[in-house]
């Protein structure tokens, strides 16, 4: 029964990701690319917050956060939320995260987000029945209604009535886009924790690795996803030793080559990453895990090293993989930045 219940969801993520692959439309294979990356990367969000409840539902404000991080770094407040945390179901979950994706990716190429002065404030409210978002911009460049709608206009529409049987409202303002989406579901309930309040967002942030050289080692056993790693840390400047997809071949490798860091998958197979981990911190070797399992996952020993969930992006090995030179560059500028304001 277990397996026949991973069979069904694989097969309905992987049918999922294939329409997004045959409807995605852009001008360029680059475009291509990153439309295509950051739809699966909504995906997996939605599905780390649910493999948190097992499968029981997600809650709301945790799956708006995930989607706004990025726009939330500086220290203007560029997003601002307000709402009841609500449960929502896997189906409602997978299909809000797609329309959340759109909407933040519309605002950030042409809309509030493109401007430093463009603001974006989401709200939701649960009402008998339905729940009900409002996202409203405004204060960046002038809008008006597209001549005819988007591809990020149907994916919103497609998976809000199309899957949920709810509805859509897009009014074009000059000053902003307001869009309404309302989903009827009768079972979406208010999250309470232990003690009583709402339950709040448990993202967990990254702190970069100074890597002191140009060589890092992969180590994955999923050809495709030791290829894309490759591949990503070709275009950054690195030279890669493997990829390897046995632990016995990179602690090989790691003897006969001069390695500055590390990319380790936690899973090899069904053997733990961990007794190369450890000799990687014996030598000073510093070193990242990119694993499909959430971060509370990895054991506790390694909490201070930094955890990517797969799928990976380009952009956050580069957040995460800063060579030794450039984290003294940045870290001075830091330092030069708090002397100006004392």
């Amino acid at each position: 029964m277990l397996a026949r219940e991973v069979d069904h969801r694989a097969k309905n993520a992987l049918a999922l990701v294939q329409s997004i692959v045959r409807l995605t439309r852009a001008n360029d294979i680059a475009a291509y690319t990153t439309a295509i990356e950051g739809r699966i990367r909504a995906l997996s969000r939605a599905h780390t917050i649910l493999s948190r409840s097992r499968w029981q539902g997600v809650d709301m404000r945790g799956l708006v956060e995930e989607e706004v991080a990025p726009y939330r770094t500086g220290e203007t407040v560029k997003v601002e939320t307000s709402g009841p945390n609500v449960s929502l179901q896997p189906a409602a979950a997978q299909s809000l995260a797609l329309a959340l994706h759109e909407l933040v990716t519309n605002a950030a190429k042409y809309g509030a987000l493109s401007s430093v002065s463009g603001r974006v404030h989401l709200a939701w409210e649960l009402k008998p029945g339905n729940l009900v978002l409002k996202w409203t911009e405004s204060g960046g460049p002038p809008t008006q209604p597209p001549s005819s709608p988007g591809f990020g206009t149907k994916i919103i529409t497609a998976s809000i009535e199309g899957q949920l049987a709810g509805k859509t409202q897009f009014d074009w303002r000059r000053e902003g886009l307001q869009c309404l989406i309302s989903v009827p579901r009768e079972d979406m309930t208010p999250v309470r924790s232990r003690n009583g309040k709402e339950s709040q967002s448990d993202s967990i942030g990254q702190s970069p690795i100074a890597v002191n050289g140009d060589h890092i080692m992969i180590v994955e056993d999923e050809a495709l996803v030791a290829m894309a790693l490759r591949e990503s840390l070709d275009a950054m400047g690195f030279s890669v030793i493997g990829p390897f997809n046995r632990m016995s071949e990179a602690i090989v490798a790691l003897r006969s080559n001069h390695i500055n860091a590390a990319v380790l998958d936690v899973n090899l197979g069904g053997q733990l990453i961990y007794p190369l981990a450890d000799v990687l911190a014996a030598h000073r070797i510093p070193f990242i895990f990119v694993t499909g399992y959430g971060a509370e996952e990895i054991e506790h020993r390694f909490s201070s090293i930094p955890v990517l969930q797969k799928p990976i992006e380009q952009d956050e090995l580069k957040a995460i993989l800063v060579r030794r030179s450039e984290a003294s560059n940045q870290q001075n500028a830091i330092h030069e930045q708090e002397r100006a304001r004392n």
